[in-house]
């Protein structure tokens, strides 16, 4: 998902001139690290309010601007020296991690992915992504359901919770047109591979039709497969845990790899 960092009064406050300060809020800091520091944890705290909602299914995207785009109005203005754009292009990063974190921590989402790229509909689309988050750099973030060709516009407030519930009810609109589940209802995979390592807990599953069903019917299998190994799941458990991470996915000769870490607590 999309959501805006708290960055709008940082950058703002920011002093340029002689001995460079670094400012967060009221927060003024003589270096670097303990300005990133104090900023980590002040997106810790907002991201431990957030507690689980509604389980969507599916995968979402959210992607970080370009370097170059975020030295760049709106993120920056003026012409800052090296260090400072660094400090720059470090906080945009952590506001980005943290958000993944939220989203994560709110269990609305097979898997949920922060990457820099460029052409982010055609990698959105080539893998499998249902949905799309993009910072527009003014506070508001565009949200895209990739399979329905819709997109929704919204602004979020600071505070992550109340940011989790207005992605939540985005998402809910778009699923009141087409549900995740209707959206494998009439999918067959292509020469299907599965493989687990009991001893590291990590596995890869792999099918020859990529694209958004194949990546939504393969996270759910692993979701499937994951939640069973668990003790005590339940099926109710199964929609609200995160049992695994993926660990990388790629495409190559039209065969659509992913592989797992499994978050699964074993006895």
């Amino acid at each position: 998902m999309q959501m805006k960092f708290l960055m709008a009064g940082i950058l703002s406050t920011l002093l340029l001139c002689g001995c460079t300060s670094y400012h967060l809020g009221e927060q003024v800091f003589s270096t670097m690290d303990s300005a990133l520091t104090y900023q980590k944890m002040m997106y810790q705290e907002e991201v431990d309010k957030v507690d689980s909602r509604r389980h969507f299914g599916g995968s979402i995207l959210i992607v970080v601007p370009s370097d170059q785009l975020l030295l760049q109005p709106p993120f920056v203005t003026g012409n800052p020296e090296p260090e400072l754009q660094q400090y720059f292009l470090t906080l945009y990063k952590q506001d980005f991690a943290a958000v993944k974190s939220a989203v994560e921590k709110s269990n609305m989402f097979d898997s949920v992915d922060v990457r820099q790229v460029e052409s982010y509909l055609s990698y959105s689309k080539k893998y499998g992504y249902r949905y799309l988050a993009l910072s527009n750099g003014d506070g508001s973030w565009t949200i895209h359901d990739l399979y329905l060709g819709q997109k929704k516009v919204t602004s979020f407030p600071k505070d992550f919770a109340v940011r989790i519930d207005l992605l939540e009810s985005i998402i809910a609109e778009f699923e009141a047109t087409q549900s995740s589940e209707q959206l494998l209802s009439s999918y067959t995979p292509v020469n299907e591979y599965f493989y687990f390592d009991e001893t590291t807990h990590t596995g890869y599953l792999s099918v020859s039709d990529p694209g958004m069903k194949s990546r939504y019917w393969m996270l759910r299998k692993i979701a499937d497969f994951t939640a069973a190994k668990q003790p005590n799941s339940g099926a109710e458990k199964l929609l609200s845990s995160r049992l695994f991470t993926v660990a990388d996915e790629h495409i190559q000769d039209g065969v659509f790899t992913i592989e797992f870490e499994s978050d699964i607590n074993q006895p």
